[in-house]
């Protein structure tokens, strides 16, 4: 093929991998979602406290070149959707390019142009590309490691530049700080340094230097990870927590893990991911024919394997790779199989160029098959991934457990958020309330959903399982269908308690992402409550002697109890608790102070028998002169003796312990929790 027609039909490819990447671009995935988000904040993090390692602790931890590749994009974007895809995006580019050109080199042009159109279209490749997951890298850099032993291979001229062993070796070193599943390249590696030397002793002799050299050098590379690896505590939780099959082979039971390898088996062509977060639920990587063609493929490289020792790795990633979703739960992972990617594309390139050998006669059959091919995927593919998936309203399964359901592709990606933010730029509002099902997470998609930068609305996150928040001034509360207002504090929703449904927010599907509320104080209710729930006398500990205090409690200027409701007062030892609902106002805006709120049921000699932890609402996302109302339900997990307990109250800080005092009006520290009353305990009949 002549090299002008080389670069045009690589140019080619890459704009049709290009369309593929950016056609509706903010709309598939339909929005962000929590694993993207940590990513993002430590590329953020990276930049502005200068925090670089090579190993992050966040998410059950994970390593960091994809953390420094989010620092360089935020540099260039800031922060914004763009920011955390603009990686994937350009490895995913790189990858469609070197599968050309590794296949071009090492096999034929044909093998390259089909291994590359496969992955410019394929649901797989474009999925990885799409989303700012760390797992994009490792086949971009397992084919530059691959070029680089091509290079070593096919040149038996002693005097090859040591350059590219070198080179080669920091690659093979550097894969293990893209992905977990990169110690694949290692182990297939240290394999294929025996295999070539019984099968090309030829190549061996020539280059046993510099190909030791490829992994004398990678290993050291690795070293910094092997001890983190095994020092950090964060080292292997994620792995601990998905091996589920590999567990129980050990404990004697290999069902789970046999089940794995006929699943995995069948990847190519018969069986896929059962997970709607990466896939459309059990779809293979290829419709059955083209499937069929990697079959081929490895038969057709394992054949040829003396003729070109590259097959010793293509072979090696293409079995060992499938290793990391034999052994952990929901296989065949696509994600978690993602180093087998190369392998997969460049058999199906393979088989279609030793088919085309049978046929001399008809020299145009093989391209009209390979134009087929990648036609034929890009259009089922293009269906799949940017219909099916997207729009699907199937349940995703959960990590832990196959039988679980877990939700839908527009709840993990979260579209939700994104239109509220278009909601919020086009209004103007100083400050709403806004419920989630994730406090802590969830305002982060919410901060790199929006492109605009000119909303300055202060936003009020909580989950509105046990809390709501509310103003006597007019304030929009938005409710998402993912956080629903809970049936003890349905009634504050009502026009009776003041409040007006003024609008829905819709998702990209057409289902509701939030109802938009107007609550105010128009019927006094909130001024009623406020004041009805301070009747209730409450003490602190001075000299061991109880002392009244008067409503509200100051908390060292940070925060309020207003009061507090317990419908009961006498509760059962079992199968029970203490209701009651807290009042609270937070004095500061937006602090940063790691706070918690304590309930604590004690008994005589101080003892915790029961407890209840929570803030409704977070620190970060306080705004004063608001009312957070919380069910803070204690429950009795145990069974607790029958009598009578005091009911305490306390604010620390849940990072250190220390508990915030109470202040009296000059400002001086009077105690660090207060008593609410006595709750007596009797038991069952």
């Amino acid at each position: 093929m002549k090299q002008n027609h080389r670069i045009l039909i690589g140019l080619l490819i890459l704009l049709v991998a290009t369309f593929f990447r950016l056609w509706m671009f903010g709309d598939v995935p339909p929005g962000l979602q929590h694993d993207e988000i940590f990513k993002a904040e430590e590329g953020v993090r990276l930049i502005e406290n200068g925090d670089f390692r090579l190993f992050y602790p966040t998410n059950q931890g994970h390593e960091g070149a994809f953390v420094w590749l989010l620092g360089i994009s935020y540099l260039l974007v800031g922060i914004n959707p763009l920011m955390i895809k603009l990686p994937a995006f350009i490895c995913g580019l790189l990858t469609v390019a070197l599968i050309f050109r590794l296949g071009y080199r090492a096999y034929s042009p044909q093998v390259g142009i089909i291994a590359s159109g496969l992955t410019a279209v394929s649901f797989w490749s474009v999925f990885v590309s799409r989303v700012g997951l760390r797992a994009v890298m490792l086949p971009l850099v397992v084919l530059l490691v691959l070029l680089g032993i091509h290079t070593l291979l096919r040149t038996m001229k002693s005097e090859t530049k040591w350059r590219s062993a070198v080179l080669t070796g920091l690659l093979l070193g550097f894969t293990i700080y893209t992905y977990t599943s990169s110690f694949v390249l290692h182990v297939t590696y240290a394999l294929f340094l025996p295999v070539v030397w019984l099968i090309r002793r030829d190549i061996v002799k020539q280059q046993w230097r510099k190909l030791l050299a490829v992994g004398i050098i990678g290993a050291v590379v690795t070293l910094p990870m092997i001890y983190i690896r095994i020092t950090d505590p964060q080292g292997d939780n994620r792995i601990n927590s998905i091996t589920t099959p590999l567990q129980e082979a050990q404990a004697g039971n290999p069902q789970l893990l046999i089940d794995n390898a006929f699943k995995l088996a069948g990847m190519p062509a018969f069986v896929g991911d059962p997970t709607w977060r990466y896939n459309v639920s059990g779809r293979p990587i290829f419709t059955l024919p083209i499937g069929i063609l990697v079959y081929v493929g490895i038969f057709i490289t394992f054949m040829h394997i003396r003729r070109n020792p590259l097959n010793i790795i293509l072979l090696g990633l293409a079995f060992i790779g499938l290793l990391p979703s034999l052994v952990t739960v929901l296989a065949p992972s696509f994600l978690r199989s993602i180093i087998i990617l190369p392998s997969v594309m460049l058999f199906i390139g393979i088989a279609v160029a030793h088919i085309s050998r049978f046929l001399p006669k008809h020299p145009w059959f093989g391209w009209i098959l390979a134009i087929a091919i990648i036609s034929i995927t890009a259009i089922t593919d293009y269906q799949a991934y940017f219909v099916d998936w997207a729009q699907s309203q199937n349940p995703m399964l959960t990590y832990h457990n196959e039988m679980e359901q877990g939700a839908t592709v527009f709840e993990i990606y979260r579209d939700d958020l994104q239109q509220l933010v278009q909601y919020l730029n086009q209004n103007d509002e100083s400050v709403v309330f806004v419920s989630t099902p994730d406090g802590e997470l969830d305002p982060l998609i919410y901060k790199y959903s929006g492109i605009s930068t000119s909303n300055q609305t202060h936003i009020v996150f909580f989950n509105a399982f046990a809390n709501i928040v509310l103003s006597e001034s007019p304030t929009l509360l938005f409710v998402s269908p993912l956080s629903p207002i809970s049936e003890k504090h349905k009634q504050w929703l009502t026009e009776d308690y003041g409040t007006t449904h003024i609008d829905k927010i819709l998702r990209q599907d057409g289902q509701v992402a939030f109802d938009v509320y107007r609550v105010s104080d128009t019927a006094k209710t909130l001024t009623q409550t406020l004041k009805s729930i301070s009747d209730r006398q409450i003490t602190i500990k001075v000299d061991d002697k109880q002392q009244a205090i008067d409503y509200p409690v100051n908390f060292d200027n940070f925060l309020l109890f207003k009061g507090m409701e317990i419908p009961r007062e006498t509760v059962y030892g079992e199968n029970d608790g203490v209701n009651n609902q807290l009042y609270f106002e937070p004095l500061v805006q937006s602090s940063g102070a790691t706070l918690n709120v304590f309930l604590h049921l004690i008994d005589d000699e101080n003892e915790v028998v029961a407890q209840r932890d929570l803030l409704g609402v977070s620190p970060a996302f306080w705004y004063p002169h608001t009312v957070i109302i919380q069910d803070n339900f204690v429950p009795f997990w145990e069974r607790v003796p029958a009598g009578n307990y005091t009911l305490t109250l306390g604010v620390y800080d849940w990072q250190t312990g220390y508990r915030l005092p109470v202040l009296d009006s000059t400002g001086q520290s009077i105690s660090n929790q207060i008593f609410l009353g006595k709750i007596e305990v009797i038991n069952p009949n």
